[in-house]
């Protein structure tokens, strides 16, 4: 029987997991060198064109859910959490901003970016295993709710990220608040995805938690190298 006193143990002992690894974003030397202005601007923007990639190509894969997937996704509240996600994802609908490409792309043209040369941006290789990762485990119809649950655990992990990120921002390299909207918004909206992340527990039996801890694990490590890709080779602890 679900126990949301469990959930949130679990949840906890993730988080300190990702602590322990070394993975938690808000501590990781990307982060940490524009929160202290050490990062240059060009690899600021490294970071965002690579993110923004990302995104991109991760809301495809999201959106595309396969098939076969049906545990859980006929639950009236599930099925609001994933429309009102994508129509701020690609709307900024609820937040009263924009899509968050958009958002990103502002942020791009704020450190000097032009809007085409995000666009055409292509992969790295810590990028394109981010994105292999998301597409075994996000298209497999037996996992699907399992990888909901991890993104929504690393996704908890935005809101102390973001903040770090958009006072450094704003401190260190001229940005203003409404160029820092890319981030603004994920403090709150990554919180409450961490909350459904909790929630969504409830429809998976506990046989099941340790795989998700596992995977989490997992893309919190690809998601944290590609972050770091955007420092110069030295710039990176070891």
């Amino acid at each position: 029987m679900f126990n949301s006193q469990d959930a949130i143990d679990f949840n906890d002992s993730v988080h300190a997991d990702l602590r322990q690894a070394g993975h938690w974003l808000a501590d990781i030397d990307f982060v940490n060198a524009v929160h202290e202005g050490t990062a240059s601007r060009e690899e600021f923007a490294n970071w965002a064109r690579q993110f923004f990639v990302a995104i991109e190509l991760l809301h495809k894969v999201a959106h595309s859910r396969p098939k076969l997937a049906s545990i859980g996704l006929d639950d009236p509240e599930f099925k609001r959490f994933f429309w009102e996600n994508r129509v701020e994802e690609q709307y900024g609908a609820i937040s009263n901003t924009a899509g968050h490409l958009e958002l990103l792309i502002q942020l791009l043209e704020a450190l000097g970016v032009p809007r085409i040369d995000t666009v055409s941006t292509k992969a790295n290789e810590h990028t394109r295993r981010l994105i292999d990762w998301a597409r075994q485990h996000v298209l497999a119809p037996d996992e699907y709710l399992e990888t909901q649950v991890a993104i929504g655990l690393l996704e908890s992990m935005n809101p102390d990220a973001s903040l770090k990120l958009a006072r450094g921002a704003m401190r260190h390299y001229g940005l203003t608040d409404m160029q820092v909207r890319f981030f603004t918004v994920h403090i709150t909206a990554d919180a409450e995805h961490g909350e459904v992340a909790l929630k969504m527990l409830s429809l998976l039996p506990q046989s099941r938690w340790e795989y998700i801890r596992k995977i989490t694990l997992e893309q919190a490590a690809l998601m944290k190298a590609m972050w770091n890709s955007a420092l110069a080779p030295t710039a990176v602890a070891a």
